[in-house]
């Protein structure tokens, strides 16, 4: 065994030891981790010469490299428990920045990678679709109503703008099966024209045309609905589905990529075109395609002035919006909300850190790690905020329940409201934390006497474990509010207290990693 050459240490066994290595002290780091593959290569090499079995085998060095892990905080913290570690760590400024940058890479993993503004923002799945508008009208509390359908003919027939115009109304069927309960399905009364204006040919099937408005009644359904209700029967001519009551052919399956204002729509129905003699005026969607060369604002003054000179009661002003747009979220308050905390918080760490620079309180150095890492931690919260209220407004907008305005003014005011507390979070924090090593003070102790306001007044006192210095404030204020005085400790007290925690001087000064 001795003439047998040592066996190599595998990559992934070289990454974890020297991920352990990150935790031994940084003058002992490149020995300890060039000492443990040895004797990786060592142990392995023993177990060989067992004839161990390579589950067995894996097993072992799985345990070696736990213990590694072991060995490498016992180097960095020699005789503290768990629990006493957990609490050194805690109060270090690299765990906070880990845990809410944990916070962030939560929200994005949670989200399925923020899946619901990749779905907003994807391209959309027609034919042309820079050339597809939404046409709607402002009404109170809200701008996706739609537009008056008695606007529908005249804007179709009279419009220069405009190639074509298609309605839709969307709506829930009930679909009755066999042996099972009516169940609720989200779907949309589309004018003939709807997916031919949209350039979107079925991928079995076809899709509707004008006489399809005659018995029986026929729908268009999504992939989706196919593959789960209709089994992936290719045999449209013997399909059906009961809506409503009533018998309806299957006449056509839409593409797997297709969806239109939200993914949750499942069927499509033809109705006649709106805005007839004799019927009601009703809120539908209407969407368009601009003629080559045209643009949206031109359409809009267009359709305006059509609808000025359309007899009936006058409604909101009309806009027109292209169609990605119109079906995407609303993000510039969000954003805006998030550019001015990051602005504010990137603002009162410069002018603090030149505060401090010109008063003497603290080297440039020190300066700017400390006032820095306020600034990073304000803003890793404020982007988990951020990312969190993006995602809600994204599925917001292609989700079709009612009050979709509502929601997105509640979302708005619950981020300033959290951007507001994670400021004051980050300011109570900050006051708590050493200036020289940015740990949480600990060890509070109470000072003075409740009676003397002027000579010995009331307060706390925390201590930097470290040794650097001392915090006193006071718990009775004044009229500027809590009163702060840090005291900078000799280097008396940073001896001691490394030789309370067991660790040399230049470790426990938490600014060697």
């Amino acid at each position: 065994m001795a003439n047998q050459k040592p066996t190599p240490v595998r990559a992934w066994e070289r990454l974890l030891l020297r991920t352990a290595s990150w935790f031994a002290p940084a003058s002992e780091r490149v020995s300890w981790r060039n000492r443990k593959q040895t004797e990786l290569r060592e142990f392995r090499l023993w177990l060989l010469g067992r004839s161990l079995s390579e589950r067995t085998a894996r097993a072992h060095v799985q345990r070696f490299l736990f213990d590694a892990y072991r060995e490498a905080l016992d180097l960095r913290f020699p005789g503290e428990d768990a629990r006493s570690l957990l609490r050194r760590l805690a109060r270090g400024p690299i765990f906070t920045l880990a845990l809410l940058a944990a916070v962030v890479a939560g929200v994005i993993g949670t989200t399925g990678v923020l899946s619901g503004i990749r779905a907003a923002y994807a391209a959309l799945p027609y034919y042309e679709p820079s050339r597809l508008v939404a046409c709607f009208q402002l009404h109170f509390l809200s701008a996706s109503l739609g537009a008056q359908s008695r606007y529908f003919r005249p804007w179709r027939d009279r419009s220069q703008t405009l190639q074509g115009l298609a309605a839709y109304r969307v709506r829930e069927f009930e679909l009755e099966q066999d042996a099972f309960r009516p169940t609720l399905i989200s779907g949309a009364d589309v004018t003939a024209n709807f997916f031919a204006l949209l350039g979107v040919r079925a991928d079995l099937g076809r899709t509707f045309d004008p006489g399809d408005l005659a018995d029986p009644p026929s729908v268009v359904v999504s992939y989706d609905f196919w593959r789960d209700y209709l089994r992936s029967s290719s045999d449209l001519e013997s399909l059906g589905v009961q809506l409503d009551g009533r018998r309806h052919r299957v006449i056509g399956v839409l593409p797997r990529t297709f969806w239109f204002r939200s993914r949750q729509l499942a069927l499509f129905t033809v109705m006649p075109d709106p805005g007839r003699p004799g019927t009601r005026s009703e809120l539908l969607g209407i969407i368009g395609r601009l003629r080559p060369g045209a643009s949206a604002e031109a359409a809009k003054e267009e359709l305006q002035r059509i609808a000025l000179y359309t007899k009936g009661i006058r409604s909101g002003p009309v806009r027109v919006l292209p169609l990605a747009e119109y079906q995407r979220p609303a993000l510039a308050s969000l954003l805006a909300a998030a550019a001015f905390s990051m602005g504010l918080a990137l603002l009162i760490g410069v002018v603090q850190m030149i505060r401090a620079t010109r008063r003497g309180v603290a080297p440039p150095a020190e300066a700017w790690r400390y006032w820095g890492f306020f600034v990073a931690k304000l803003w890793l919260l404020a982007a988990a905020l951020v990312l969190a209220a993006a995602e809600l407004a994204a599925r917001n907008a292609l989700n079709l329940r009612s009050g979709k305005f509502l929601f997105n003014l509640v979302l708005e005011w619950l981020l300033i409201l959290g951007i507001l507390l994670a400021f004051r979070w980050a300011i109570l924090d900050q006051g708590r934390r050493c200036p020289v090593c940015l740990r949480r003070l600990a060890m509070p102790v109470s000072t003075g006497i409740w009676s003397s306001l002027l000579i010995n007044p009331a307060g706390t006192e925390l201590l930097c474990d470290q040794g650097h210095g001392a915090l006193t404030v006071s718990a009775t204020g004044g009229l500027a509010g809590e009163v702060r005085r840090w005291i900078t400790l000799e280097d008396d007290w940073r001896a001691l207290t490394s030789a309370g925690n067991g660790q040399s001087q230049e470790d426990s000064s938490g600014c060697t990693v």
